[in-house]
């Protein structure tokens, strides 16, 4: 059998731009350059990915964008005024729902209905004890 001896990497990147940081370096940046930061932070592109893209493309930046401050759970008033949608058709079209989505909203549910549950239980104890009937 043919074995490969890998070579050791000594490239491990280590370096983050925490988020009190990243409106400091921003504000400090010529538009040209805020420009890259504020794309390459909130989608996680390479400046040379950012450099590339066309126009086309655009519309899938601002698709993303909405569909993320939705999830963050930005009213959607505020999102429609931040990217510029005119009416709420427009916006809810922007707004996919995919698996992950719907995984999220099993799993609010499911909390949800647990601390019913669990609150119709303590109601239900206290009715209980407040008429004798404690178990």
């Amino acid at each position: 059998m043919l074995t490969i001896e890998l070579l050791e990497e000594d490239n491990v990147r280590e370096g983050f731009l925490e988020h009190p940081g990243y409106p400091l370096m921003r504000d400090l940046l010529p538009d040209h350059q805020r420009t890259l930061l504020v794309i390459g932070y909130h989608l996680g592109m390479r400046s040379g990915e950012i450099i590339n893209l066309r126009w086309d493309q655009g519309h899938d930046l601002r698709r993303t964008a909405v569909r993320n401050m939705i999830r963050a759970g930005i009213p959607e008033k505020q999102a429609m005024r931040i990217s510029g949608h005119k009416s709420d058709s427009v916006l809810k079209r922007y707004d996919i729902t995919d698996e992950r989505d719907i995984q999220v909203a099993g799993d609010k549910l499911e909390l949800y209905l647990g601390e019913l549950a669990a609150a119709g239980k303590a109601g239900i104890k206290k009715a209980q004890r407040k008429v004798g009937l404690e178990q």
